[in-house]
């Protein structure tokens, strides 16, 4: 009997992609609708390699128009530009990271902004911006108005509270407004740093920037010459009736505004409407996106790394007083040797115990927890964690307990124990004794690096289509990478580099059990 033919064997295929499409979009949707605050503000933050390079655009932006004695809209400014901008069709040209160039225009008492249409305003009298005081930004001095404090409360009014940002330009494109989160910023004072005003003696300002408890540095700076007490009240009175004004309902003018009702089956259509270009836009970015940007998604902040610092500490302070043999191992193990810490797109710690000490280990924990297949399952816990697997040992040998653990734990004692010190998180913490052996054998090539198949945070894996793999020397700009170099006696010189920037260097013993297996294999030859 003749077979019926497919006629469309791509359909499948596109069923496929259709499925994961709708799955990954409720996924998303979920864990958006349950996201804590913090977390849509870590989304756009950028990583050392990209904020240096942005000092280095704005320091040299501000050498050329400074030694061109450029501060408003002049034919000067033009030869800065590799294309001609005027030209529409050079416009497009250019990729992230850039510097916007906005205009202004001034007369003998007033300063505004060019762009007419550009919110939130800016139109000023001379004094507040003029003459041009000196901040600081991304660690250098830079041209900013003269009452600064005042022309940001008089733009955003509210300076207390923080706005997660609603354009990408990295990629071009603008955020939903529901995408957005407005919070106090003392909210994100654990995970950002922040600056802290205070007026002294003589009109100066005391500026002091912290992260959280901890203060990083203090600067003081003077006051504006151009602002007085009485330009300031009326500037404060202004600002107050614009507020009074919006809030009721009317424009700048005075003249009320029209108001706008929305039924519920009207949202629900612009809400899915959004969601589908969401979608699109996502998948047609995602497929023209740089693989770096595929790592540098999920690059935690200085303020969990602290935590997960904290973490680790407590865990190994509590089982070495507690006489239980514990040491970091998979992942965890492969950013000790690979960046002398966690690596870089991982939100998770690996470590391995004794399973014979079990019992002793589940007094740590603050509920009784389920264990099943010598790995240990809570129902109630969030995101930070630490994983803890178990190990077997006889006379010869170590191997997990957890047999369908991937990739597979099992190795002679002597490339295990006794166990090393090895770097992580700032910490000095136990790992097995021949690390570049156990990881050679485990993950065979570690010149390359793999982005995340799974988010511990929301506890998703990611379908095999979203992870990439690449070259580690690639990332090497972007993230602190080891060099290993073997010297005198079987000592290993490991060198912490970002780039070409050599951050520090230490020295580790080999292990005596490698070095032993060495000798003898030497004397049988």
């Amino acid at each position: 009997m003749q077979r019926p033919r497919v006629r469309c064997k791509s359909c499948t295929t596109l069923n496929v992609v259709l499925f994961l499409i709708n799955v990954v979009v409720f996924v998303g949707l979920w864990t958006y609708a349950f996201d804590r605050d913090e977390d849509v503000f870590r989304r756009g933050v950028m990583l050392i390699g990209d904020r240096r390079v942005f000092g280095d655009m704005v320091k040299a932006f501000l050498i050329a128009t400074e030694a061109a004695s450029i501060t408003y809209p002049a034919d000067d400014l033009w030869k800065f530009f590799a294309a001609d901008v005027s030209d529409p069709e050079s416009r497009d040209n250019y990729r992230w990271p850039f510097i916007d160039v906005i205009f202004f225009v001034e007369n003998a008492t007033h300063v505004w902004s060019q762009n007419t249409w550009l919110r939130p305003r800016f139109e000023f009298p001379r004094r507040f911006v003029f003459p041009l005081s000196q901040r600081p930004l991304a660690g250098l001095k830079v041209p900013a108005p003269c009452d600064t404090g005042l022309v940001l409360r008089t733009m955003f009014r509210d300076l207390s509270r923080c706005t997660s940002r609603g354009h990408s330009h990295r990629l071009g494109i603008g955020f939903p407004r529901y995408m957005t989160r407005t919070v106090p910023c003392s909210v994100l004072t654990g995970h950002f740093p922040f600056v802290h005003h205070y007026v002294i003696k003589g009109g100066f300002v005391n500026e002091t920037l912290r992260l959280g408890e901890m203060t990083l540095y203090s600067l003081v700076l003077p006051p504006c010459g151009g602002s007085d007490a009485t330009s300031t009240k009326n500037a404060r009175i202004t600002a107050e009736k614009r507020t009074r004004l919006l809030t009721r309902g009317y424009n700048d003018t005075g003249t009320q505004m029209g108001r706008v009702r929305f039924r519920r089956g009207a949202i629900i259509n612009v809400v899915l409407f959004l969601v589908n270009v969401a979608v699109f836009v996502g998948l047609y970015t995602y497929a023209f996106d740089r693989d770096e940007d595929v790592f540098r998604r999920s690059v935690m902040l200085i303020g969990d790394r602290r935590v997960f610092r904290d973490m680790v500490k407590g865990f190994f302070v509590a089982t070495e007083a507690a006489g239980i043999t514990c040491f970091i191992m998979y992942g965890t193990l492969l950013g000790s040797y690979r960046n002398h810490d966690m690596i870089p797109w991982d939100d998770d710690v690996d470590i391995m115990c004794n399973n014979s000490q079990r019992d002793k280990l589940k007094k740590f924990f603050v509920t009784d927890p389920k264990v099943s297949r010598g790995y240990i399952h809570r129902g109630n816990y969030r995101w930070p964690f630490i994983d803890v697997i178990f190990f077997v040992e006889n006379a010869t040998h170590v191997w997990s307990q957890n047999t369908w653990l991937r990739p597979r734990f099992e190795f002679p004692r002597r490339f295990v124990f006794p166990l090393s010190q090895r770097p992580l998180v700032g910490l000095k913490v136990p790992a097995p004794c021949d690390t570049g052996l156990v990881l050679r054998t485990m993950f065979r090539d570690l010149s390359r690096c793999t982005s995340r198949e799974h988010s511990h945070r929301v506890e998703v894996a990611f379908p095999r289509y979203m992870t990439r793999s690449v070259p580690c020397s690639d990332l090497a700009g972007s993230f602190p990478f080891v060099h290993h170099d073997v010297i005198k006696g079987g000592f290993v010189n490991e060198t912490l580099r970002l780039g070409d920037v050599t951050m520090y260097s230490l020295v580790l013993p080999p292990c005596p059990g490698t070095v032993k297996s060495a000798s003898k294999a030497a004397k049988r030859k």
